[in-house]
């Protein structure tokens, strides 16, 4: 009885061999004949187990990372996040865990692996005429939308502001730019120019009234007539 049970265990082996399954437990590996000990995370084989030595492993290697036990010959390489996918480092990798990415400032992931960004795009622009009605996010992309009548956006704007009402319009606003108005005549300009004029016409006053007044005493005989150069003095008197 034990002969047959033993007979139909040796064929069983025979059968799992030849249809390339390993008789290993999980923790070991199948080299040849021998179940050999995987290498711990962080590790890769660098030389089997034989009869006389159990598995010989290596630390990964700078850029590569194991995040298991097994029996690699060679570590993984570390993802690159690369600046010009649009990716950042979320956290750097280490010989057991691969690097984690992000996509970078103002950018948003297009193409994830689980948790993790592997390809991202540049955040849209609202044109002008348009407004940010939805801010972008590290996931979603901005939201834009047009301005309404009687507002303007020149795309940055998160609403649309109404066009300014001029009392002296040169230019009508569009969804794009606001209203351009003229220069009226402010009530500050007004009062300098009624200042200056009363200026000009009160000292325009005053000196008509002093020739006036020195005419009329040159009149009444107190004036004095000075010389020129080579005249003798000339003294008017008044008739009798």
């Amino acid at each position: 009885m034990f002969s047959v049970i033993k007979a139909a265990s040796l064929l069983l082996c025979v059968i799992s061999v030849c249809r390339g399954r390993s008789l290993c437990i999980s923790s070991y590996y199948q080299a040849g004949n021998e179940c050999c000990p995987k290498c711990s995370p962080g590790e890769y084989v660098r030389a089997d187990c034989s009869d006389e030595s159990s598995t010989q492993c290596n630390p990964c290697d700078d850029g590569t990372f194991n995040d298991g036990y097994s029996r690699l010959k060679r570590c993984l390489n570390c993802t690159s996040c690369a600046p010009d996918s649009g990716l950042r480092i979320a956290r750097p990798c280490t010989r057991t865990l691969d690097a984690v990415c992000e996509p970078l400032e103002g950018f948003f992931c297009i193409k994830s692996k689980g948790l993790y960004c592997e390809t991202a795009e540049k955040h849209r622009q609202c044109k002008p005429g348009q407004y940010i009605r939805d801010n972008g996010t590290a996931l979603t992309d901005t939201v834009c939308t047009d301005c309404s009548a009687g507002t303007f956006s020149d795309g940055t704007f998160t609403t649309c502001r109404p066009h300014t009402q001029c009392e002296n319009l040169l230019r009508e606003g569009t969804a794009l730019a606001d209203a351009e108005c003229g220069e009226g005549v402010s009530s500050i300009n007004v009062t300098v120019v009624i200042v200056v004029v009363l200026l000009v016409v009160f000292l325009c006053t005053g000196i008509s009234a002093a020739l006036y007044f020195r005419k009329k005493k040159c009149l009444s005989g107190k004036c004095v007539t000075v010389p020129t150069q080579g005249e003798e003095n000339i003294m008017i008197q008044p008739p009798v």
